[in-house]
């Protein structure tokens, strides 16, 4: 009912006669408008302004527009000279923040905005030029700090302020009906004298009817001419607006997380900060152009992006892609510092800022003057950064992923997989030749292979070499060993090629001892398949020779095909090796080089001095036993008595020595197949040189007559 009674055509008359009011006394009032739609009208678009009660007079107030649109991620850093009802409208609506700087300074505003393409910049008016950003209306706003709240960025007073002059009866409003519902006001309400800083301080305050507007304009309060030159409006661009979250006029400025809060910022000022950035003639430069499609800069952002992609790409080729990644990190952090720099006027702000958060004392980030700050693009040439890192990296991983299948293809069968990815990883690539180096070499042959062709058919032999080998060359490839290639029964491979590693002589020691106890096994396997196998291959034995020297590894063959192979006299003695253990009855027989570099891992027979058939040069050999921990004491024994005799044999004692030797030969270990032993060999030995003494000279050499 009391809204029924309410004549909104005397709300109308009473603004319309401050308008005239406040124009007779020198003031000019603006009046928002904005574009409206509707879809029913044609044009759907037209221009909202205030009712013609209000226009039709001889004190029409100025209108401008207030609309202002936001930037595609909902910021708010652009604003409009103008705006324009349609696209077909040929009348130019001035903005709020333009026509009331044009009013301040007293600009005629009787000739349609024109552009300076060369300077880029709108003349608007007889002599006001705004800088635009590109060949829009819109120049950057250049805000002046946070929403004003507590921040005051702006002077904000309560509308209930304003109204309260004599005339109006205020004080009893509660004061969050006056303060918290018109404008957030950050100053104190005091309660009593005793408490305020200022006399208008305590006539500020809800308890008391201060008649606070009077204090400015009427002559007949007390503080009047106190406070007639301390008016807060005198001289100055007044906006009335509301900060109320219903309104819904809240705009994302640069300000919006600020000092761990979120403020959104009232559109009033908004226009606010885009009327006294064109007072103060404090815009925002940007050197290098707008980066839009329309911009006339395109040529110089092409280069500028080219140039930064390309010095990008050429230094993260070289780099590996974590490198290549802090190189990336780095180069946008240095652009992106840069940048702020250049809005700063302050190029070692990101030095301040640190030193602030470690000191106590803070060292303040510049603050630029007008027109001193200017923008440069950041997020695209950020993508000139990211981008070919990205390509490249990705191309990086395609060529790896099939450099390493290339790799495991060739290698796959010869190498353990944590081989090839060492290789991959110091970019070895197969290539015709040898690399000379100095390598651990073994050799395997099954015992009397032979008479294994005799008593089985052809796919069962097939079926149980290949077993066998299956089960040797997994432990050699896990042991970073490399197959070079089987000869029938036999394995040949070699340690520290294509990729060197270190205690290759271990390795292939370890190999040795764990292919015997896999032998082991997979005889008691084959005796569990009862009469699927004859009995020779219950009994199979196997020999191994180790040795380590100086030899050649590489791809030999031809272009048309390699063989990823090893070649040198030293290749040829571990083929010895292997071979003449079967006139010891041993099952692994190593080079002095193995023994010397493993001697206190694992336990060794020494089995004197040898010269091979087919070399000149004498060399210790020694039988491979166990590891050091895994001697029994039986072996112990028979290791201690044979050795006895051994120093016997090389005194020349040949009684002692034949009579240890028969005593270390009923110590030795008997099993199928095992025709003689290291005892038995130099029990012979000791009889022919005892027969025929070598002379005095004698070094304990033996020349084997046979391979």
């Amino acid at each position: 009912d009391d809204l029924n009674r309410i004549n909104f055509i005397d709300g109308d008359i009473a603004l319309l006669e401050a308008i005239r009011f406040a124009k007779t006394n020198g003031t000019e009032v603006i009046l928002a408008s904005k574009v409206g739609y509707d879809k029913d009208r044609n044009p759907s678009t037209f221009r909202v302004v205030p009712h013609p009660r209000i226009l039709d007079s001889n004190q029409t107030p100025y209108i401008a527009q207030v609309d202002i649109s936001k930037d595609i991620d909902g910021i708010q850093r652009l604003y409009p000279i103008f705006n324009k009802v349609s696209m077909a409208d040929t009348n130019y609506y001035y903005t709020l923040a333009v026509s009331s700087a044009l009013r301040f300074r007293d600009i005629k505003d009787d000739k349609k905005p024109t552009v300076d393409f060369n300077n880029y910049s709108m003349n608007v008016g007889s002599n006001l030029d705004i800088p635009i950003y590109g060949r829009q209306q819109y120049f950057l706003i250049n805000y002046y700090g946070p929403r004003s709240h507590s921040f005051k960025t702006f002077r904000k007073y309560p509308l209930v302020n304003i109204l309260d002059t004599i005339d109006y009866l205020i004080g009893n409003l509660d004061s969050a009906f006056c303060f918290d519902s018109f404008i957030e006001e950050p100053d104190p309400i005091y309660k009593s004298q005793k408490d305020c800083e200022s006399q208008e301080d305590y006539y500020w305050t809800t308890d008391y009817d201060s008649d606070w507007m009077d204090m400015y304009i009427n002559p007949s309060h007390e503080l009047y001419f106190i406070m007639k030159n301390k008016n807060p409006f005198k001289d100055k661009i007044v906006y009335i607006g509301t900060s109320l979250a219903e309104d819904h006029d809240f705009k994302d400025t640069p300000f919006l997380n600020y000092q761990g809060g979120t403020f959104p910022m009232p559109g009033v000022e908004v226009h606010a900060n885009a009327t006294q950035q064109i007072l103060d003639q404090n815009y925002i430069s940007y050197p290098l152009g707008m980066l839009a499609k329309e911009s006339e800069y395109y040529i110089l952002h092409f280069l500028i992006i080219a140039i930064i992609t390309l010095f990008t790409l050429i230094v993260v080729i070289r780099l590996e892609p974590f490198t290549g990644f802090l190189f990336v990190v780095s180069e946008l952090l240095v652009w992106l510092s840069f940048s702020i720099g250049l809005f700063f006027n302050d190029f070692i702000w990101m030095i301040k800022m640190i030193y602030n958060s470690i000191a106590s004392n803070p060292w303040a980030i510049n603050i630029p003057n007008f027109n001193e700050s200017a923008v440069i693009p950041v997020i695209f040439p950020a993508a000139a950064v990211i981008i070919p890192y990205g390509i490249n990296l990705s191309y990086k991983l395609i060529v790896e992923s099939n450099n390493k299948r290339f790799l495991k293809e060739s290698f796959g069968a010869y190498i353990s997989p944590d081989l090839i990815d060492q290789m991959f990883d110091e970019k070895q690539e197969p290539k015709l030749g040898g690399d000379p180096g100095y390598h651990t070499m073994m050799f395997s042959d099954i015992a009397s292979f032979s008479t294994f062709s005799e008593k089985l058919e052809a796919e069962s032999l097939l079926r149980l070499l290949n077993e066998y080998l299956t089960a040797m060359t997994d432990i050699l490839i896990n042991n970073k060993g490399t197959l070079d290639k089987y000869i029938g029964d036999a394995i040949v491979a070699f340690y520290g090629a294509p990729i060197q590693i270190d205690d290759h002589e271990y390795l292939a020691c370890r190999t040795a001892l764990s292919m015997n106890q896999k032998l082991y096994e997979l005889r008691q396997k084959w005796k569990s398949e009862g009469n699927q196998w004859p009995e020779i291959v219950h009994n199979m034995q196997h020999r191994i020779g180790i040795n380590a020297g100086n030899i050649v590894v590489g791809n030999m063959g031809s272009e048309m095909k390699l063989n990823y192979t090893m070649t040198g006299d030293q290749v040829n003695l571990t083929a010895r090796l292997e071979s003449s253990a079967k006139q010891l009855g041993i099952t692994i027989q190593v080079g002095e080089n193995i023994y010397n570099k493993v001697k206190d891992r694992f336990i060794f027979r020494d089995l004197g001095k040898v010269i091979v058939v087919g070399r000149n040069q004498s060399l210790n050999v020694y039988e491979l036993i166990a590891n050091k921990n895994e001697i029994s004491d039986d072996t112990k024994l028979l290791l201690d008595t044979f050795h006895k005799g051994l120093d016997f044999y090389h005194n020349q004692e040949w009684d002692k020595a034949i009579e240890s030797f028969i005593k270390s030969d009923k110590l030795e270990e008997d099993f199928p197949g095992r025709k003689t032993n290291p005892s038995r060999v130099f029990i012979i030995r000791s009889k022919k040189f005892k027969d025929s003494p070598p002379g005095k000279d004698w070094d304990g050499t033996f020349a084997l007559d046979s391979k």
